[in-house]
Parts: structure tokens; C-alpha cells; sequence
């Protein structure tokens, strides 16, 4: 959700909504933007290692490599979660 979707949702809520109500609404909204770009910001880091890992897999690098590369990538993973 954009800023444009969020000032309509806004506008379209307002006839309803006193102005307490009003405040908790953008909260909401803003935060669900914000946990959508995280969203967005770890698959993208996801799929960046994989395509790295993959790179080097064909490039012929040793297994003890590969291990540890997928390491990275769990641990990776987790700092992202």
C-alpha cells in the first residue's frame, strides 16, 4: 500500500471514524507498509543468496564451500526473521 492508497483510505474513513479513531487508523496503516517493505526487503535478500550460492555451485567450488555458504544462508536468514 502506497501513501496515495493510505490519504484515501483516510479520506473515504474520516465520515466515520472521530479523530482518536482516526490517529489509530494511520498507525495501522503506516506500520502495514512498513511490514511490507520488510517483507519485500527479505525475499529480495533471499533470493539474492540463492542466486549467489547457485553462482558458485556452478562454478565448481568445493563442497566444504558449499556448506558453508548454506550456513551463512541459515544464518542469514535468521537475522533477516
Amino acid at each position: 500500500m502506497n501513501q496515495e492508497a493510505i490519504h484515501y483510505t483516510m479520506q473515504w474513513m474520516s465520515g466515520w471514524l472521530d479523530n482518536r479513531q482516526m490517529v489509530v487508523l494511520q498507525n495501522t496503516l503506516d506500520e502495514s507498509v512498513k511490514l511490507t517493505r520488510d517483507q519485500e526487503t527479505e525475499k529480495t535478500t533471499a533470493e539474492l543468496l540463492d542466486a549467489f550460492i547457485a553462482t558458485k555451485r556452478l562454478e565448481g567450488r568445493s563442497n566444504r564451500h558449499h556448506a558453508a555458504l548454506r550456513y551463512g544462508q541459515t544464518e542469514q536468514r535468521k537475522d533477516v526473521a
